[in-house]
């Protein structure tokens, strides 16, 4: 049993010397190039290059940046002032339905046949135009926010001219698909901080 054990400890040894001598010799040696294809620099570690991937906190450049937001508060107003257009129109209908019922009694079937015509045609008119609006304001919002983000990709492109990032992700509400995010590649601030310098000169 002693001699089984001193024979294992020395396969052991050889083993681990096997390895030592494998590992560091491998190391030593040059890496197969590629006919054509000489070595560069960029396939070194990405994490040597510094940040490669940054990221923006999409809400936060909405809710921070002054001309974003003037543009939201044009929309809502927009959209305000259509429903309240809406508003209108409806208690108007309302008021003259109420009053054909109250006057239905004393009018002649031609009458009242005219008269629920009149009433359809406005209710119509009213679905109309509310539906038109609508349209409108989708279209508008939509215009909007791509001018926004064109904006937006065309400051980045100003922002990263010197190619420290080679992806900027924008993250947010329904945007989160990343699982990890490190602050240091964080740079809502200093867009923010661009767009509003940018937005400036050019609202002069």
């Amino acid at each position: 049993m002693k001699q089984f054990s001193f024979v294992l400890n020395i396969l052991l040894v050889a083993a681990v010397g096997v390895l030592y001598y494998l590992h560091f010799s491998s190391s030593k040696s040059p890496v197969a190039k590629s006919p054509g294809k000489p070595v560069s620099s960029q396939t070194k570690d990405s994490c040597a290059n510094g940040h490669l991937v940054a990221f923006i906190e999409i809400d936060s450049v909405y809710d921070n940046v002054a001309h974003i937001k003037q543009e939201q508060k044009k929309l809502e107003a927009d959209q305000e002032a259509a429903a309240k257009q809406y508003e209108n129109s409806a208690m108007k209908f309302e008021k003259d339905k109420n009053d054909y019922i109250q006057k239905a009694q004393g009018m002649t079937p031609q009458q009242r046949e005219q008269e629920e015509g009149k009433l359809m045609q406005a209710q119509q008119s009213i679905e109309a135009n509310r539906q038109s609006q609508m349209q409108g304001l989708a279209t508008k919002r939509s215009r909007t926010m791509e001018e926004i983000q064109s904006k937006l990709k065309q400051f980045l492109n100003e922002f990263n001219s010197d190619k420290r990032y080679a992806y900027i992700f924008a993250t947010g509400a329904g945007l989160d698909y990343m699982m990890y995010k490190d602050s240091a590649s964080n740079i809502t601030a200093d867009v923010i901080a661009g767009l509003n310098k940018s937005f400036e000169k050019k609202d002069k």
